[in-house]
């Protein structure tokens, strides 16, 4: 069952949708912060410094709420092609930007199975609160 997201979540946030060919266990809610939201945070242009400070605040305020996501963009993460040590050397001296500029805004926040979907919707809730708190209401 899919859940949809709240209307502040769902005007600052891309969750997308399976591919066709694909059965997702869905044990991970993978989103990205879309890009108009982060320019209405920013105050208008974004660059990659207050890219960088938006994201923060999003993700500071879920924290501090008990949401912890990991940030696809972080020095920490695999999913962080950056991060891939044993790829090889081709990868790294690519500039591919559209996926840097991608995962720099992209989020996974583990789902344990055995969680109901009141504790899901829990974490909704805190993506709906924070969402209109750092992005605003508008679409």
């Amino acid at each position: 069952e899919k859940i949809l997201s709240p209307p502040a979540a769902n005007a600052a946030l891309y969750i997308p949708d399976d591919l066709p060919e694909v059965r997702a266990v869905h044990d991970e809610l993978l989103f990205t912060i879309r890009p108009e939201a982060i320019e209405r945070a920013a105050g208008g242009q974004v660059d990659a410094e207050s890219l960088r400070e938006v994201v923060a605040r999003f993700q500071d305020a879920c924290a501090e709420r008990g949401l912890v996501m990991n940030l696809f963009g972080s020095q920490i993460n695999a999913r962080n092609f950056k991060n891939w040590r044993y790829a090889p050397h081709e990868v790294h001296s690519k500039p591919l930007e559209q996926t840097t500029e991608l995962i720099r805004a992209s989020f996974g926040i583990r789902l344990p199975m055995q969680w109901q979907r009141a504790e899901i919707m829990e974490i909704a809730d805190v993506l709906e609160y924070c969402a209109g708190e750092v992005f605003g209401q508008e679409a």
